[in-house]
């Protein structure tokens, strides 16, 4: 049942009072009834009918010294990051613009604001109520959104830098990696995800629903996220959402001869892309253990795609009312933004780039020739490669 608000109330019971002392014009018995109707409209000229009490406000140093003096499992289960990962993003995002104003009265810390920000975008269900975040950090149920608005910007500004296509260097590197698989070429791995929404858009809302009826938002990307689009509606297949990355528009900018990325059986197989094999392929027995080994491979991306979701649990439901194309920008937004920092988080570990360190990586042998590669099917070619590998 809807709970009715104070005002509504008064507004209500002022109504019965007008209609009463219009019954009981004729009587004079009626002065009750007029003082209660004329205080109640002085009371409905106040724009607050009870006095605005003030949120109780920590000292700031306070905030930033509780922030440090807590045990790094708290810290970890609170921020999604470790106390110097989380020192690390505020070095990079302290100084934006949007944490600072004119005003005489200044905004709260950075440090504060991206706490509450980071805070938000890891929580969902109930933790993700404001107020349960307003209990956390004792701040106004507004300025909680405030934050997180004005974090999600400063963050969202280090994309082009934290998530880009690798170089040519790189994508060698991963090449070499990925030829101790027995995939020679491979630099990368494409899949998509969905993003569960808990309302229906009212535009066009139907096709937001996936083939199991859920309201879906769909993600694609390729894994340590060097690429990704977000933003198709839950009933989209994840070739058609492919098909519209530049990665696959382009693929020439992106790719030297012989590097593709693997995926899964859903995608076309075509000279950038090697997907794995379905339908009567499987009959082959050489094809199912193609499969088998692209599999312990391609599960990278379904554990990325995991960790993810599990470090920024707003990503299993998004609870934002899509409305119209500025509450989609802004659901877009805050989708980048957990893959912005799952990138530095991932940085910062420096585990892949520790292998190749102190060596010059150098280009992988040609499958066949750069002239004659769009004549063949590359995943035939790479098949008995792969398979030779894995031979004892």
């Amino acid at each position: 049942m809807p709970k009715v608000s104070r005002r509504r109330q008064i507004i209500q019971a002022t109504n019965v009072a007008a209609i009463a002392m219009m019954v009981n014009s004729d009587s004079g018995a009626d002065s009750d009834l007029e003082d209660f109707y004329f205080f109640s409209m002085h009371q409905l000229q106040r724009w607050y009918l009870e006095a605005r009490n003030s949120t109780t406000r920590f000292n700031s140093r306070y905030n930033m010294f509780e922030l440090q003096e807590l045990p790094a499992s708290s810290f970890l289960q609170l921020f999604r990051m470790t106390f110097p990962c989380f020192l690390n993003l505020l070095q990079l995002i302290e100084q934006n613009p949007v944490f600072y104003n004119n005003s005489r009265n200044p905004q709260r810390e950075p440090p504060i604001q991206i706490a509450v920000a980071i805070c938000c975008l890891g929580s969902n269900g109930n933790g993700s109520a404001v107020y349960q975040l307003k209990n956390l950090f004792q701040v106004g149920y507004g300025t909680v959104d405030l934050y997180t608005r004005r974090v999600i910007k400063a963050i969202y500004e280090l994309r082009s830098s934290l998530i880009s296509w690798p170089t040519k260097c790189e994508r060698i590197e991963s090449s070499q990696v990925m030829q101790d698989k027995g995939l020679l070429g491979c630099v990368g791995f494409v899949d998509g995800t969905l993003i569960a929404l808990s309302q229906k858009p009212p535009i066009d809302g139907n096709h937001y629903f996936d083939w199991k009826k859920r309201l879906d938002f769909r993600l694609s990307n390729c894994s340590k996220f060097i690429s990704y689009l977000a933003g198709f509606p839950g009933s989209c297949h994840d070739t058609h959402i492919f098909s519209n990355m530049k990665v696959a528009q382009s693929p020439e900018k992106y790719f030297d001869p012989n590097q593709f990325l693997i995926a899964d059986s859903a995608y076309t197989n075509d000279q950038y892309v090697v997907p794995a094999y379905k339908g009567k392929d499987l009959l082959d027995d050489w094809n199912v253990d193609f499969n088998y080994h692209l599999a312990q491979s391609q599960v990278r991306i379904e554990h990325a795609i995991g960790i993810l979701k599990g470090r920024f649990s707003s990503l299993r439901k998004m609870r934002s009312q899509i409305r119209g194309p500025k509450e989609m920008k802004a659901v877009v937004k805050w989708i980048i933004t957990c893959i912005i920092l799952h990138n530095l988080l991932a940085d910062l570990k420096d585990q892949w780039n520790e292998l190749y360190e102190d060596e010059i990586p150098e280009p992988p042998p040609d499958i066949i020739d750069e002239s004659e590669i769009a004549g063949y099917d590359l995943r035939a070619l790479l098949r008995p490669i792969t398979l030779a590998h894995f031979e004892d």
